[in-house]
């Protein structure tokens, strides 16, 4: 099971193998001995385009899914798995059962690799354990030597609670002109003989660049 978590789904054999089904996928549904089949790619362009522009308008504008558009790779390779699919449903008329069944498993190969590439655009899943979120099951528990011990005794001026506070960061390198953080104090950092604490960081955005113009 340990072998599957780790497939990596940007890089190396099983990323590649997915790509290669997805071309090998494209190019049975785009090629067929039959002029009119070159009107059926049309059709479909034209149509998958129209679906994601409807879908993406949808999602920015009413359902505000997302707070902007979505990049220009993601719409592409959306359009690319929506035109598979009309492909598909051209070829199911008048084919025989292994035409659609080979229609069918060269459109979910075009999926996956769609899917591929809208993943390694975002990074958001760099293996199998993070696409189906076994990463944090897989974490061992703290050893017992970095546990606190019973025997610990709390400081005479530790407070009962924390403080939240606000604080502006300069984007001093990028330029990026961004809200105030709020900053949590835990009540540790309080006390009078407090020793050396982690900071945790935390972004909540989505994946980007500030823009550089």
């Amino acid at each position: 099971m340990e072998f599957l978590y780790n497939l990596s789904l940007v890089d190396g054999p099983f990323y590649w193998t997915i790509f290669g089904a997805g071309i090998a996928g494209s190019a049975f549904l785009l090629l067929r001995w039959d002029r009119r089949w070159l009107l059926s790619i049309v059709v479909s362009l034209i149509a998958a385009s129209g679906v994601v522009a409807v879908i993406h308008w949808l999602l920015v504008n009413v359902l505000t899914v997302f707070p902007e558009d979505l990049p220009f790779d993601v719409l592409a390779w959306s359009t690319v798995a929506f035109s598979a699919l009309a492909l598909f449903l051209f070829r199911l008329p008048g084919s025989s059962w292994r035409g659609r069944s080979a229609a069918g498993f060269s459109f979910f190969a075009v999926l996956l690799l769609s899917a591929f590439q809208i993943n390694s655009y975002f990074g958001l899943n760099h293996t199998a354990a993070d696409l189906f979120g076994h990463n944090v099951g897989r974490i061992p528990q703290l050893e017992e030597g970095f546990k606190r011990g019973s025997s610990r005794t709390l400081p005479v001026s530790l407070p009962e609670g924390g403080l939240v506070r606000r604080a502006s960061i300069p984007g001093i390198e990028s330029g990026f002109t961004a809200q105030d953080a709020f900053i949590y104090l835990p009540p540790a950092y309080q006390s009078a003989d407090r020793s050396q604490l982690p900071v945790l960081v935390l972004f909540a955005a989505n994946p980007d660049v500030p823009p550089t113009g």
